[in-house]
């Protein structure tokens, strides 16, 4: 996507309006510090005293909070807490964020706000404690939800619909009054993120992620299992007859998929080199393409933008992230894509030219006229630098490891090793600059350099280029002294071919 054109629909994106409708959660973080425990007279226990404390918002407060980040005009938050502090905390984050709470309904009795305080000690998490999971909504509540909904429809572009946890709005009378208020409004645009009830909401626009898509097709999968890119476009295909609304599918890092009138699209996954945390991803892209679509865009183009929206997020580690719009831009104006990632982590769905040992990735419909040809020098004419992995994988490790590289113990020098060499494997024939930007990340990640001791990718490229230019030389000299040929610095036949061209 241009830069000029995602500039432009992030501009329009701001303007819209959006109702999200769901289970607002809150999500609280103490952390303990030991040093002032004291054994309670009470119980004689240790006490555990927290030194600080962080709240942020979860379920559908974390698409508010998505879509306060993106700068979108007017956010309406429809939805029920308690009579409780995590009630009130939820309501000040909202507005300090920009986001409306006024819908965001009391209930005084069988209702407690949703939230999940994590108490850490020395960055480990201990059991986490969990409000509301007896929840009931009443049936006069869900009433008094519908009624603000349907007031507040008429006057956004888009309603998101979230569902996050059982005990939560979406009770079987709360479902049905909803169904009705969809059928009642057919030109708005509803979409939903369901974790329960996907099946249920007719007339929506549906989010899900692929093992959700192949379950509700049949298929016995768990969450770490595989879901072959064939099994997504059957499973969509299969849903979209099902529902007759569009559908998005993520797929994690391989990309997502849509699905509407038009047919399927296929959008490819980010290349992303540096650590991710995927908590909170689905979020993040539900909330950059019902922006989209508020703003009147397509699906695919929803889509992208919900991957680039996604692909900002997952890079912010130990937080639930948002993305601002110049981080979008940034991520946005250009990308680096996986394409085929099937057949790069499974070999065996790999076809070749009869008798050759050249892969075919795409097949053309019909036979193309080729007038023009850009072939790559190194690796696809000479291999006269063959063997640059072996050069940059040490490079790194002692660039990682700064003047620590020789003392530290064997653990971390291995964890080291196998991140560079996974670095190295997922940026084969990315430029090298561009892998020595992921360099810079990775010393920052494992913190053996000072701040102030860390290059720029210029002086780490220096670095790599010189070390193997000692390699490459060696080989010229051979060259030279007739000890090597043409043939030994050349694939098989390529001097023939171009020849012959």
């Amino acid at each position: 996507m241009k830069k000029e054109q995602l500039q432009k629909i992030l501009n329009d994106i701001a303007a819209v309006k959006i109702a999200v409708l769901g289970d607002f959660c809150l999500d609280a973080y103490w952390f303990i510090d030991e040093a002032m425990s004291e054994i309670s007279v009470e119980t004689n226990q240790a006490t555990r005293p927290v030194a600080q404390q962080r709240y942020s918002l979860g379920g559908a407060g974390n698409v508010t909070n998505n879509l306060a980040a993106m700068k979108i005009k007017d956010i309406r938050a429809f939805g029920v807490i308690g009579t409780d502090p995590f009630g009130a905390e939820m309501v000040r984050i909202m507005k300090e964020t920009g986001i409306q709470p006024e819908n965001l309904l009391i209930q005084e009795e069988n209702w407690y706000t949703h939230a999940y305080a994590k108490p850490y000690i020395n960055d480990k998490e201990l059991n986490r404690v969990d409000f509301g999971n007896y929840n009931q909504l009443s049936t006069k509540t869900a009433d008094r939800l519908i009624e603000m909904l349907i007031r507040g429809i008429p006057e956004v572009d888009v309603v998101v619909i979230n569902q996050q946890v059982p005990s939560g709005i979406h009770t079987d009378y709360f479902k049905k009054r909803l169904v009705e208020v969809i059928r009642q409004f057919p030109k708005k645009t509803f979409i939903v993120d369901s974790r329960n009830f996907n099946d249920y909401y007719t007339g929506a626009v549906r989010k899900m992620n692929d093992t959700e898509a192949a379950r509700l097709c049949g298929h016995s999968k768990k969450p770490d299992d595989v879901v072959l890119y064939s099994e997504v476009v059957s499973s969509a295909r299969e849903l979209y007859k099902r529902y007759q609304t569009p559908l998005f599918i993520t797929r994690g890092s391989n990309g997502s998929l849509t699905i509407d009138e038009t047919g399927i699209s296929e959008i490819p996954g980010l290349m992303i080199l540096s650590k991710v945390d995927t908590v909170g991803a689905g979020d993040s892209y539900l909330a950059g393409a019902a922006s989209s679509l508020a703003a009147g865009y397509d699906m695919e183009t929803a889509a992208q933008i919900g991957s680039f929206v996604a692909g900002v997020t997952v890079q912010k580690l130990f937080q639930t992230g948002t993305a601002s719009p110049e981080e979008i831009l940034g991520i946005g104006a250009d990308p680096d894509f996986i394409f085929a990632s099937e057949l790069a982590e499974d070999k065996r769905h790999a076809t070749y030219l009869t008798n050759t040992e050249i892969e075919i990735i795409n097949k053309w419909k019909d036979k193309p006229q080729i007038r023009h040809a850009i072939f790559d020098h190194d690796g696809t004419i000479s291999t006269l630098r063959e063997g640059w992995e072996l050069i940059m994988g040490p490079m790194m490790i002692k660039a990682i490891l700064g003047d620590k590289f020789l003392e530290v113990d064997e653990s971390l020098y291995q964890n080291v090793k196998s991140r560079s060499d996974e670095f190295i494997d997922k940026t084969t024939g990315i430029q090298t600059l561009v892998q020595m930007k992921g360099l810079i990340e990775l010393i920052r990640e494992f913190g053996c350099v000072p701040e102030d001791k860390i290059l720029d990718e210029f002086g780490y490229k220096q670095i790599y280029n010189d070390e193997l230019l000692i390699m490459v030389k060696v080989r010229e000299e051979k060259f030279l002294k007739r000890e090597l040929s043409l043939e030994d610095f050349t694939l098989k036949n390529a001097v023939q071919f171009l020849q012959k061209l």
